[in-house]
């Protein structure tokens, strides 16, 4: 059984303080190819599962606009973001030769846990669209399966030639494919904003996250064979207003210290606003402790 699966992240600019960490863990997680499009040298990263194509922004997006048959010309390399979704036809050639069961898109800003430990065989068979979500694609790691279907949805997102061209961000990964796919995801991120948001409830966000999960159960067509499933990957910041607020890497493995749950990995959005370069002190991968003060 084919369950191969392709990871690609265009990157363009300066690589963060956390990035050697990064790339070790793309290098444990040595059954999923990563693949780099990137203006920067990672020759000292390069292995047997990770593979760099060197570009510039402006050649990438000059191909990116040939077979999409589009004028993508971003200023600003946020907007990749937007992107996403198309990954599927603009590396065509490389997802085709039939090496991949699935693609998928990524971030860096993240160290991986060990991935297989989730994305087993029995849920590649059973799943044709994989988010770490509950109520959304998620951007930072969502695998689709590679075939013609799957590829072409993007272009089910409506006004997508005018939304990936404009400069503007619309979150074309997590909100526009999302609708695609899962409509009655717009009445969920409703009910978010007008009940839960207004509640006194102590974890907000973790209530959410459960009625998502009996939502989707009733709302989400069995033939999508979609997976809407929270992996916890994503502090916020009022996660960091918990002084015992940790996670731990240990044994190519990713953990919350305070719930003991694995995680796929650990996702940096609100983390890094509060680290500086040296905040990163940590040298190796045998065993990382990540808080709100920087990864040592």
């Amino acid at each position: 059984m084919n369950n191969k699966i392709a990871i690609l992240i265009p990157y363009f600019g300066t690589l963060p303080p956390w990035a050697d960490l990064f790339f070790l863990s793309c290098q444990q997680n040595n059954t999923i190819d990563f693949h780099f499009f990137t203006d920067q040298d990672l020759t000292q990263y390069q292995s047997s599962n990770i593979h760099v194509v060197r570009t510039s922004l402006s050649d990438y997006c000059a191909a990116a606009s040939k077979k999409l048959g589009v004028a993508f010309t971003p200023i600003a390399p946020y907007k990749l973001c937007d992107l996403k979704p198309f990954y599927g036809l603009v590396h065509a050639d490389l997802l085709q030769a039939g090496r991949y069961a699935f693609w998928g898109f990524g971030d860096i800003d993240l160290i991986w846990g060990d991935l297989r430990t989730f994305l087993t065989d029995q849920l590649l068979t059973d799943y044709d669209i994989i988010s770490n979500h509950s109520d959304r694609l998620s951007g930072h790691l969502c695998l689709l399966r590679n075939s013609d279907y799957h590829r072409n949805l993007c272009l089910k997102i409506h006004h997508w030639q005018q939304l990936l061209t404009d400069q503007k961000n619309h979150a074309l990964d997590e909100q526009a494919l999302t609708l695609t796919v899962y409509p009655a995801a717009r009445m969920l991120w409703k009910i978010h904003t007008k009940l839960f948001f207004r509640l006194p409830l102590k974890n907000e966000w973790l209530s959410y996250v459960r009625f998502c999960t009996l939502a989707n159960q009733l709302l989400l067509p069995r033939r999508r064979r979609l997976l809407l499933k929270e992996g916890y990957t994503t502090p916020f910041e009022s996660d960091l207003t918990d002084p015992t607020a940790a996670w731990q890497y240990r044994d190519g493995r990713m953990y919350d210290c305070r719930t003991g749950r694995e995680l796929p990995y650990l996702h940096f959005l609100c983390l890094k606003r509060h680290w500086t370069p040296d905040s990163i002190t940590a040298k190796d991968m045998n065993c990382l402790t990540i808080t709100k003060q920087g990864i040592a």
